[in-house]
């Protein structure tokens, strides 16, 4: 038999992280009636009534999906936000205000029915494709003819883009562009208001084999954020690092001897939702194994590592699950959460566990 030397090597990869769902499932919508629910707006925001939908709110809180242009958007609200009972209702706009000079949807406007929210709640949109890079949700003012950008997390996929934002009261909210520079300003402003009452920290190790591959990952995650209740977005820094070790021996006969090894470490960003599902289809770009998950996240590795293998082994190659070497590259995760305990899973890693601390 013939011994082949099989030399394999991958250069360095950025890590992005995505995941999480509610820690309990929230109310299902309300039902549609047979005819659209009564809603009225300022002068300058152009509703379309007929595609209104109601967003009743329950113990468990509530939430409404409906289109906008190529947009989907999700309006949640939280447990505890308005009493059990309350009935808002939301309609998508025709066209873009005025006030939303470079719209990118026509947005939506929310009827709060006099009942404004006690804490935040959240507005995402979702378009397949990639969006413009100055996306950003905005609120509009009460008459349509001003914006103000909103600190919204981004999520890219295969599929899609995502944007999330915290919102602490409804009026019209669309989707505008807006330069790097009025987009972090909004986010330290929503930072410095909201305060980063809840950690994440996993730090756990997860083995499996590959043939006669053994490997070894082990995740370093800590993330600060959320609101009252853990639900918002997280920030803060994330290590991937990765070993693996080849040992072969067939009746003393053959012997093959390899070893791969690397780490990729980034600013990190999360979101946990209360009693909204994620947005479907553009937060599954690969297999999950994970059910009811919380929430979803990403890493973005600023620098890079290197890995590399080199193994003695029978004529052939062996696949290795590795990340593939490319800058800035997403690496989607789901998250869940159970109380206090926290599950973060990598598609074709595994799971690690860690915890949800009050701080």
């Amino acid at each position: 038999m013939r011994i082949t030397a099989v030399s394999i090597t991958a250069i360095a990869f950025s890590l992005t992280v995505v995941g999480c769902t509610p820690a309990a499932p929230g109310p299902q919508p309300g039902p549609a009636s047979s005819s659209s629910p009564s809603i009225s707006a300022p002068p300058g925001i152009d509703l379309d009534s007929a595609a209104a939908k109601p967003l009743l709110v329950g113990p468990d809180g509530g939430h409404v999906l409906l289109s906008s242009g190529d947009w989907t958007v999700v309006v949640s609200v939280p447990r505890g936000a308005v009493p059990a009972g309350t009935n808002w209702t939301v309609a998508p706009l025709r066209t873009a205000p005025s006030g939303i000079p470079d719209a990118l949807a026509p947005g939506i406007y929310v009827d709060e029915a006099g009942q404004a929210p006690a804490v935040d709640c959240m507005v995402a949109f979702a378009t397949l494709g990639a969006a413009h890079p100055d996306a950003t949700i905005v609120k509009l003012s009460e008459d349509g003819l001003s914006s103000q950008v909103v600190a919204s997390q981004r999520q890219d996929t295969k599929a899609g883009t995502v944007l999330v934002a915290e919102v602490s009261g409804f009026s019209g909210y669309g989707v505008g562009k807006a330069p790097a520079a009025a987009r972090k300003t909004a986010s330290d402003q929503r930072k410095k208001k909201g305060g980063a009452p809840y950690a994440i920290s996993v730090h756990d190790t997860v083995k499996f084999n590959v043939e006669d591959w053994k490997f070894q990952f082990t995740l370093d995650m800590n993330l600060a954020g959320g609101s009252g209740d853990g639900t918002g977005t997280y920030t803060g820094n994330t290590t991937l690092a990765f070993s693996g070790n080849y040992a072969k021996d067939l009746a003393g006969v053959i012997k093959g001897l390899g070893k791969v090894s690397g780490s990729a470490k980034g600013s990190a960003n999360a979101f946990l939702f209360d009693s909204t599902d994620p947005l479907m289809p553009l937060l599954d770009d690969f297999p999950y194994q994970m059910d009811d998950p919380s929430g979803y996240g990403s890493v973005t590795v600023a620098s890079s590592g290197g890995l590399s293998m080199l193994a003695k082994a029978p004529a052939g190659t062996v696949t290795v699950p590795t990340i593939k070497a490319k800058k800035n590259l997403i690496v989607p995760f789901r998250i869940k959460v159970d109380g206090t305990k926290v599950t973060v899973e990598i598609s074709k890693i595994g799971e690690f566990s860690g915890d949800l601390v009050k701080l």
